[in-house]
Order: C-alpha cells, then structure tokens, then sequence
C-alpha cells in the first residue's frame, strides 16, 4: 500500500475524517503498479479540494521517473543512503520482525549498492515516537467528532424512526439526533467522536488537544531532520504479522500496533509498506520526502532475488 505525500491526490467526493491527515493511497501487487497510476490519477486533480498541491509543486516530487515503468529497467541506488532509524527499535517489536528488517537493509546494500547509516536518537527521539501515537489519536478523534457532526439526519445522513433510549430531559429534537447518530455510525465511529469531544472541552482543549498539536509541530521537524541525513527511511510497518478478522477485538490493541505508522503520517511524509526481502507476511516501510524516491527504492527491493 502506498501513502503518497500529503495532497498528492484530491479528496473530493470522500466523507471526511480528520481533515489534516486525511490521505488518498493506492493499493496494488507492486509498486510498478503503483508508478503508474499515480501519474492518471494526479491528472484528474480539481480545485475542489484546497489540500491538493497544485501541479508545479506536483511534478517537483515525481518527475525524473519513466511511467510507466520499465521492470527491465535497472534503478541505480549506489549514491542513495537509507537510514535506519535507532528511534523506531521499540521493546515490542519481535525477535522476527527485527531479523527481516535487517535483512532487507543488508540486502539493499550488498545487492543495491545503497548505503545502510544508522540515525541515532539525537536525529530522532524514541520519545517522540512513543507519545506521537497518542498526539495521533487526540488529533484524529477531535477532527473526526468535527467533521461529522454535520451527520445528523436532517442536512446529512439518514434519519432514524427508532426511538432508543435517551435521557428523559432531552427535547424531541435531542433524542431525534441522538437516535439518528447512534443508529447511523458504528461503535468504533461512536468511540472516537466520544474521545474527540472530550479532548475539545474546555476543561481538556489545552492539556490535550494543544498538547498533541505541539508534539505534531516537533515530530515533523524532526522527521524531516532525519530525511537531511538519509535519503530514505526503513522502518518495519507492525508490531505483528496480519491479523485474521477473529483477532481484532480488543480497539486498544489496535491502536497500539499503530506506534510505526503514525509518526509518518503526523509528518505529512510519502510512504510505502511492501514485503520485507526474506520473510513476506512482514511489511516494512519506506519512507521518503518525495513520492518519486520512496517509489524508486520500492521497485527496486521487489527485483531483487532472495
């Protein structure tokens, strides 16, 4: 799956989330694929969503590259410099997963020619990226509670019949929205607009929300200090292999197994998630400033011959 950069491509016509983070990926078998259809879908880009970077701006982050691609091509990596990021070592991560990890970074190197530099935690704190998942969340939550609070069933959405249960000192027009908006959104759309209105209150509106927006600010800096130093980064995509459909039952959990993602997503930054070179139920991330290199350093790592 691959995460383009933030408005690389236009949301129009999607229901809006979290409107800072929201982003139009692409999922396909290889990242070829992906090189091009990227290109026709940029073409289809309006000016209905202000999000989307504007077409100059657009090409300075997938010129220089042949769409679509030639997979007899070689992609010379001998100058490019991938960085592993010591920040991204979390005690959760299994045995497995930090064996294929390292695998696939020997494997750029010796068979690429890339050169594998380790970012020390000055670059990038591990700090950071652990009370990042949690900015991630207040963030998401609170803009997610804004955005569809227009759901109502009266301007937007479908009106609910049902009565359910409500508080006897509701109004008509109360339990009529309270009904539409229970019967309307699942619980797990329940739950975050529940935390985003929390964290929006005027008792939680700056230990929370102000708090999570301070740590997005020093998250992307820091990230994009870490993209000065390499030109890509590597860095395992889960905590876990798939889960099956039975496994996802405890929400915290899911969240949790988030830690490796959302750091990327506060930065706004390209990224691609694609089998690591040995073991293919892991996925690492390759994570870049620019849709062009992140897809350049996928291709190639799909060559390649374990």
């Amino acid at each position: 799956g691959f995460k383009p950069l933030y408005g690389t491509i236009s949301r129009k016509g999607l229901v809006s989330y979290a409107s800072s983070l929201d982003t139009v990926g692409i999922m396909a078998n290889t990242a070829s694929c992906i090189s091009s259809v990227l290109p026709k879908i940029m073409a289809q880009a309006n000016d209905q969503d202000k999000a989307t970077i504007t077409d100059s701006t657009a090409r300075y982050h997938t010129t220089s590259m042949k769409y679509p691609y030639d997979e007899s091509e070689t992609i010379d990596l001998t100058n490019l410099i991938v960085g592993i990021p010591s920040a991204f070592v979390v005690e959760e991560c299994p045995a497995f997963i930090h064996e294929a990890w390292a695998q696939t970074a020997t494997a750029l190197q010796d068979q690429c020619g890339a050169t594998v530099s380790t970012l020390d935690n000055d670059i990038l704190s591990p700090e950071l990226i652990r009370v990042s998942l949690a900015a991630y969340y207040i963030l998401a939550s609170a803009e997610a509670s804004s955005n569809l609070s227009r759901y109502n069933g009266f301007t937007i959405g479908a009106k609910s019949t049902s009565k359910s249960a409500s508080l006897p000192s509701l109004t008509e027009l109360e339990k009529s929205l309270s009904s539409s908006r229970s019967a309307g959104f699942g619980p797990e759309v329940i739950r975050r607009i529940l935390a985003g209105t929390y964290v929006l209150s005027s008792d939680r509106f700056h230990s929370h929300y102000e708090a999570a927006m301070t740590i997005r600010a020093v998250v992307y800096k820091q990230m994009r200090h870490a993209l000065e130093n390499a030109d890509v980064l590597l860095i395992p995509t889960s905590l876990s292999l798939p889960p099956k459909k039975t496994d996802f039952t405890d929400p915290t959990a899911m969240f949790a197994n988030d830690i490796l993602t959302v750091p990327i997503s506060l930065a706004g930054l390209p990224s691609i998630s694609i089998p690591s070179f040995k073991n293919k139920s892991i996925g690492l991330q390759i994570v870049g400033s620019s849709n062009n290199q992140v897809l350049r350093v996928a291709m190639m790592l799909q060559q390649l011959e374990c």
